[in-house]
């Protein structure tokens, strides 16, 4: 687990931030031995915007894009 913390404070510098919120969720799944997983943001309309995914199939994901 130390290892990917020092990568992700490595990889801090010049990335964006759906990248590094990319790299952090594909971290997790795998420390928590997962199959996938999704990151929402509360968007300004106060319903949640899907900003980063692992794991999952596109057609899963395309239908959790915006959750009210």
């Amino acid at each position: 687990m130390n290892d990917r913390l020092a990568l992700l404070v490595a990889a801090d510098k010049g990335i964006t931030e759906g990248e590094a919120l990319r790299l952090a969720l594909q971290h997790a799944v795998t420390e928590l031995d997962g199959l996938g997983g999704a990151v929402h943001l509360c968007g300004p309309m106060s319903a949640l915007r899907l900003v980063a995914s692992a794991g999952l199939p596109p057609a899963l994901v395309r239908s959790w894009e915006i959750v009210e």
